[in-house]
């Protein structure tokens, strides 16, 4: 099996398998519905551990080729980073914080469509550790894409 062909597949059985377990995961530690939209901002030292994080996360996620596999509304769609004057490096500075809960976007874009995608990334910390446990589409060229931890 080809190996993008590999990513692709096991980033759709992560989802499946995995997102029910990591948002109730995320939702014990958010109180708010959107956490990029509300909550504290993060400490400085809390932030840059939450950024690093997701850049991690998103560079595993994009090794090789640069797309990212993400799984929304059923399709595998492939994003790429976008930056920007604003967003050199396409991460937004912000982070908020809910409990353990962390949250920040980053900009991408579908290659193959043209449209522009704002990924909030959540971000939990264990312990000392910060991981990605789900990234979220918070908007595709510019309309947002309301979504609810609590459930």
């Amino acid at each position: 099996m080809k190996p993008r062909t590999l990513q692709l597949l096991t980033a759709l059985a992560f989802s499946i398998i995995a997102s029910p377990w990591m948002t109730a995961q995320a939702a014990e530690g958010a109180a708010a519905v959107n956490p990029c939209a509300a909550g504290k901002s993060a400490n400085p030292a809390e932030n840059k551990s939450a950024q690093d994080a997701m850049r991690s996360f998103v560079g595993q996620q994009t090794a090789g080729d640069g797309l990212m596999p993400l799984v929304y509304k059923g399709k595998i769609l492939q994003l790429k980073l976008l930056p920007s004057d604003k967003h050199p490096d396409a991460f937004h500075a912000g982070v908020k914080k809910e409990g353990n809960l962390f949250a920040s976007c980053a900009d991408f874009i579908d290659p193959t469509s043209g449209k522009k995608y704002d990924i909030d990334f959540l971000v939990n910390k264990t312990g000392g550790n910060y991981n990605v446990v789900q990234p979220i589409v918070h908007s595709i060229d510019g309309k947002k894409n309301p979504y609810d931890l609590s459930h």
